[in-house]
């Protein structure tokens, strides 16, 4: 299998520089693109994701849709930098920040691009531990009203990934993953592990982080 590396060449980003530009995102804009999500760390991804770093938003973009770029399935999401290192200070559900030490920077400068670390941040690591707790682990079966009419988000099973990612990085204290550990990362992407295979995962690392 070819690295994404070797996929995401200047070729692939110029092209995606050009279809981006179809949908409303003018390459004057764009400051910076990174790989992202599962195509960093898995040999089989679904799509290639890119945090695409902007100056401005045009309003009649179509941002949001997923295109193809030579023959593969592309999602991106777009951010100004501002918001992007205050992403953690926002609204937002932001479990995707434990990949971004790992994100692949293809285009433009990474200057001044918030790398957050949740195994340096302590604070930030118990905020996203917080997300996997009530958005997956211990989410309502299925989305319910919430006071005010708004719908309870939860996190689909797939996202069980994401949590492992996090949590192996963490009770590792690394950014590395072992060979066993990136096979249930896999097993996982790929809908061959159940959340409840990680339910006692989960709450050691609530105890490790003090949560429990």
């Amino acid at each position: 299998m070819r690295s994404i590396g070797e996929v995401v060449d200047g070729r692939f980003v110029e092209a995606l520089l050009d279809e981006m530009q179809k949908i409303g995102v003018e390459r004057k804009s764009v400051h910076a693109i990174f790989i992202e999500g599962s195509a960093l760390y898995l040999e089989h991804p679904n799509d290639i994701d890119f945090k695409i770093i902007v100056g401005w938003y045009n309003p009649k973009a179509e941002i949001g849709k997923p295109f193809r770029v030579m023959d593969c399935s592309v999602e991106c999401t777009y951010y100004t930098l501002e918001e992007w290192n205050r992403v953690d200070q926002s609204r937002r559900i932001f479990y995707y920040v434990t990949e971004s030490p790992d994100m692949i920077l293809v285009y433009g400068t990474d200057e001044g691009f918030k790398r957050f670390d949740v195994i340096e941040d302590r604070d930030l690591a118990k905020k996203v531990l917080g997300f996997y707790d009530k958005y997956l682990f211990n989410a309502p079966p299925e989305r319910m009203r919430a006071r005010g009419g708004e719908e309870e988000y939860r996190m689909p099973q797939k996202r069980l990934w994401n949590f492992l990612l996090f949590a192996y990085k963490i009770m590792n204290g690394s950014h590395e993953l072992s060979r066993e550990q990136m096979r249930a990362v896999q097993d996982a992407h790929d809908l061959k592990a159940s959340i409840e295979d990680y339910r006692t995962l989960f709450e050691e690392l609530r105890r490790k982080e003090g949560t429990a």
